[in-house]
Order: C-alpha cells, then structure tokens, then sequence
C-alpha cells in the first residue's frame, strides 16, 4: 500500500512540477539532478521516507535536507533560487 502512495505521491508532483509547456515549472525539471533533487531527496526521502508535512510558517526540516543532499551540489542555479525562494516565502527555511 505505502507504494502504490510514493508512486501515486512521485506522479502527481511530477504533473503539478512540470506543467505546460513553457512554464517555470516545467524548466525545473530540466537536468537529472533537479528531478533526483525533486523526487528522490525532497518527495521521497523527505515526506515518504521520514514523514515530514509542510506546515506554513514553520521551520521544515524537508527544505534543510533537500538542499545538504548530493543532488543539490549539481542542480542549476535557476532551480536553486526558485526553491530557496518557495522556502523563504512560506517560512520553511
């Protein structure tokens, strides 16, 4: 059942990243290390593996680990300033 839960969970965010075509979003996912960042460091690791939510306003320890993984190092800059962005204006970092 939990992963029928990640792939429905990786699908969706996939959809709601990506987008249509020419959208900001759908650039994030331009390189390997942006989806791996994405999917595997933030989506999986972070909300299915240890259970953290985003709560508005809080501290999220998701956007800490995301961006201390391996993955992040490679990411691009564009992809780095929309998520430290998202992370400052919903007071997650």
């Amino acid at each position: 059942m939990k992963m029928k839960i990640l792939i429905a969970t990786l699908i969706i965010t996939t959809i709601a990243y990506v987008g249509l075509p020419g959208s900001k979003e759908r650039s994030l996912f331009s390189t390997r290390s942006n989806i791996v960042n994405t999917l595997g460091d933030h989506e999986f690791k972070g909300h299915f593996k240890a259970g953290f939510h985003h709560r508005k306003g809080v501290l999220d320890p998701i956007y800490k680990m995301q961006m201390k993984a391996e993955s992040w190092k490679k990411t691009t800059k564009e992809y780095k300033d929309y998520i430290i962005s998202t992370a400052k204006e919903n007071g997650y970092i």
